[in-house]
């Protein structure tokens, strides 16, 4: 039998600590909600964290997260303990990972059965039938049979939030995971993580990296070098609030243990590295602000230049994912989204278009 891990379950525990401790949300106003545009109040995504979030907000705006921190850690220990009011044997039985089907539901049926946001994902580079899998808020998840079923890798980790994977190609029994998760567009780090963690058991078991980036941290990407596992490059990004010191582009050069930041900046969303030539590394970000679109390293990372050339305005560009093709490493894909649609083009949902090297390629040949 799997055990439920109960980790996932502690926010709800609080839930009771919070009201208790904060103030009425009746007696006070948060003007930072009423402060966005229509076009992001209007999204189910903000109305969900606005009513989950702003009444559990002191009398600033900030949601208490080193209480809840406090909270957790107090009711670990509990757990842990063998004289937990005679409670140690309570068991959970893992019912997940599983999809919500809303093929009844009238209204939305067209869904079908669908999961929740999945930001962190890596496969085995030489057994497609092993993938880790990081929810933006359900732990670490293993498959061993391509996807078929899952085991929960989250053991003891201390936050459930993921926003980034990566696989060593050298040894895939080590594996990097980024916690926290950049979400554009939404405001405060309701997604935060605490750092790094690192297998070299295949996700049996996992270590905190105390890295230089701190303790709050939101990974959009990490990469480890295929020509140098010691190496790696990671991104980390900040959702809409007051600045973050440790947003940019982070490198390694001893798998992990100490980094640096080599290209400060916001938005950072996806990297790659070339996978025949060391060095270069390939970065995209976004936000719309001037820095956004697409960043080439030809040193392995320490120094960036812009390679925007075919691709929208900067203030086009919100966020950016690319890949790179497995059988020819110099064409990359990019989707690119924006909180409106561009003009002319084809345009799917959310705003994005898709680029490649050579000019705009129309999905499904509507052009």
């Amino acid at each position: 039998m799997k055990y439920f891990n109960i980790n996932s379950l502690l926010p709800g525990l609080f839930t009771a600590f919070l009201f208790l401790l904060l103030p009425d949300a009746n007696s006070q106003t948060v003007s930072k909600w009423d402060q966005f545009p229509a076009s992001v109040k209007n999204r189910n995504s903000f109305k969900r964290l606005e009513w989950f979030y702003k009444p559990r907000m002191n009398e600033q705006g900030i949601f208490p997260r080193s209480f809840v921190d406090l909270q957790k850690e107090a009711e670990l220990l509990k757990m842990q303990s063998q004289t937990d009011n005679g409670n140690s044997s309570f068991q959970w039985t893992n019912l997940g990972p599983a999809g919500i089907d809303f093929s009844n539901d009238s209204t939305v049926k067209h869904w079908g059965v669908m999961s929740g946001r999945v930001k962190g994902l890596a496969i085995h580079p030489t057994n497609p039938n092993i993938v880790y899998a990081g929810p933006g808020g359900g732990g670490i998840w293993k498959s061993t049979d391509g996807g078929q079923t899952w085991i929960d890798k989250s053991g003891g980790l201390n936050l459930l939030t993921f926003g980034s994977i990566a696989i060593d190609p050298a040894n895939p029994e080590v594996i990097y995971a980024g916690t926290g998760e950049y979400f554009w567009l939404l405001s405060e780090r309701f997604y935060c993580g605490d750092g790094v963690y690192k297998s070299t058991n295949g996700g049996e078991s996992w270590d905190k990296i105390n890295a230089e980036f701190g303790t709050v941290t939101q990974f959009t990407a990490m990469a480890v070098s295929p020509h140098n596992p010691n190496i790696i490059i990671a991104a980390i990004a900040r959702n809409l609030e007051d600045a973050a010191p440790n947003e940019g582009i982070w490198r390694s050069t001893d798998a992990g243990i100490h980094w640096s930041c080599v290209l400060p900046g916001e938005g950072m969303c996806y990297l790659a590295f070339h996978s025949s030539d060391p060095n270069i590394v390939y970065v995209a970000c976004g936000s719309e602000q001037p820095q956004a679109g697409f960043l080439i390293s030809t040193d392995g990372g320490l120094s960036f230049s812009s390679g925007n050339v075919g691709l929208p305005a900067y203030n086009h560009i919100g966020r950016i994912q690319f890949d790179v093709s497995k059988s020819n490493p110099n064409i990359l894909y990019a989707a690119i989204f924006d909180k409106a649609p561009l003009p002319g083009g084809i345009i799917n949902l959310a705003g994005s278009r898709i680029w490649w090297e050579e000019g705009f390629l129309c999905p499904k040949k509507t052009c």
